[in-house]
C-alpha cells in the first residue's frame, strides 16, 4: 500500500496515497501554495488540527460525501478528499480545486476518484 506520512498527531496519523512515485495530495498542496493560494495553509491546517485534536464536527471544515469518503475542505473551491483504515490511520487520496458554481458536479467525479482509489488501497493492503 503506497503511501506516505503527511502528519502524525495525538489523535490520528494522516498518509497521503502514492502512484507512481508520486503523492498527489502533497503535489497539489505544494502547487497551491507556490501560486500564493491561501488554500494551502488553510488545507494543511484543518489536516495538522485533525491529526492532533481528532475529526472536526463543522461541515465547513470536513464532511462526509459517502461511500465512505469524506473531504477536508478549504474556504473556496480546494479539497482534501480522505478515507479512513483501521485504527487511527486517515489516508488522503488526492486533492483538487474547482470552478465556483460547479463544484457539485466537480465534487461527485473527484468522489468517484477517490472510490476507486480507497478500494485499491484495500486491495493491496488485504
Amino acid at each position: 500500500m503506497p503511501t506516505v506520512e503527511i502528519v502524525k498527531g495525538n489523535c490520528f496519523e494522516i498518509r497521503g496515497w502514492v502512484k507512481d512515485g508520486e503523492c498527489q495530495v502533497l503535489d497539489f498542496l505544494s502547487e497551491l501554495a507556490g501560486n500564493g493560494n491561501p488554500e494551502a495553509d488553510r488545507l494543511l491546517w484543518l489536516i495538522r488540527k485533525t491529526a492532533e485534536n481528532g475529526v472536526s464536527g463543522n461541515i465547513r471544515h470536513v464532511r462526509s460525501l459517502g461511500d465512505e469518503i469524506f473531504e477536508f475542505k478549504g474556504n473556496d473551491t480546494a479539497r482534501v478528499l480522505f478515507f479512513y483504515d483501521r485504527g487511527k490511520l486517515i489516508i488522503c487520496s488526492h486533492g483538487f480545486a474547482g470552478k465556483k458554481g460547479n463544484e457539485k458536479k466537480f465534487i461527485k467525479d473527484q468522489k468517484a476518484k477517490a472510490v476507486v482509489i480507497r478500494a485499491a488501497y484495500f486491495a493491496e493492503r488485504g
